[in-house]
């Protein structure tokens, strides 16, 4: 097996880390930032993250209700982006676009084909 890893394995895998850890609320998250802390979280340490979601094909932004309502009680801005489902080539930059809009640190989390879509 090859020891070479490619760009899209990194931001897949880093993808599907950072999704995990908003999820289920990581302690391993709270550590890392308590033994790291930057000149940033010192001045606004409950900075939380925009997490958006970006649901796959044959569904729309509603499948995330749930999981909107359970992070925004706690406390994170979620957003469900609407995924256009014209191909990768048309939905990557529209949800590029969501995100450029958004200032701060963002968490993406997608599932089925908003996976590939968040990737690119």
């Amino acid at each position: 097996m090859s020891k070479n890893v490619s760009r899209r394995q990194v931001l897949a895998a880093g993808t599907a880390l950072a999704g995990s850890a908003a999820m289920i609320a990581s302690p391993l998250g709270t550590a890392v930032a308590a033994a790291a802390p930057t000149a940033a979280s010192k001045e606004n340490p409950k900075v939380k993250p925009t997490i958006v979601l970006v649901h796959g094909g044959y569904a729309d932004s509603s499948c995330w209700n749930a999981t909107i309502q359970e992070l925004q009680h706690k406390g994170y801005t979620t957003i469900a982006g609407s995924n256009p489902l014209r191909g990768i080539p048309t939905d990557a930059p529209y949800i590029g676009s969501l995100l450029d809009s958004i200032s701060g640190p963002v968490v993406l989390v997608a599932h089925s084909m908003g996976g590939t879509v968040i990737t690119n």
